[in-house]
């Protein structure tokens, strides 16, 4: 008995050690991080699985993104394992692909995948603005149309 209570005290031990996540170090070039909510509906409703990116105007290489939860809310992210947008002006992107039922392998023109947002709100195309502050909670809510025709 005391045997087995000794395996399992040591297995314990070697699992609960092997579960830890090494801490991420920060990049170095990483500016200050503020907190940003975004609220995405479409025609209305509450859309999930939306991946909200926000693009830099100073053409800084962090685009924070993040997708869209059962709330419609996303909370973008500068870099893994940092939570927060760096202060700034940005063009906000919506992307939301998914399988076309309509595919048809053997038609050269058919799309194997559709987008559900309208292409003037995806990146490139985008005109949707936000802007990040320091102090402030940064939180905007975007109420998108269905404008141009999605592709199919």
């Amino acid at each position: 008995m005391t045997k087995k209570i000794f395996v399992l005290v040591l297995l314990t031990i070697i699992c609960a050690s092997c579960n830890t996540k090494p801490k991420l170090e920060r990049p170095n070039d990483l500016p200050e991080l503020h907190p940003c909510s975004i609220t995405v509906t479409f025609g209305g409703k509450i859309l999930e699985g939306v991946l909200v990116t926000l693009i830099p105007e100073d053409g800084s290489k962090w685009k924070p993104n993040a997708t869209t939860d059962s709330n419609g809310t996303s909370k973008p992210n500068a870099s893994f394992g940092f939570t927060g947008v760096p202060q700034g002006k940005y063009t906000v992107a919506f992307t939301l692909i998914t399988d076309n039922p309509d595919y048809d392998d053997s038609k050269t023109h058919s799309r194997r995948f559709r987008s559900l947002i309208p292409l003037k709100y995806q990146p490139g195309k985008s005109t949707e603005k936000v802007e990040i502050k320091a102090g402030e909670k940064n939180v905007f809510s975007f109420a998108l149309d269905a404008g141009e025709e999605l592709v199919r």
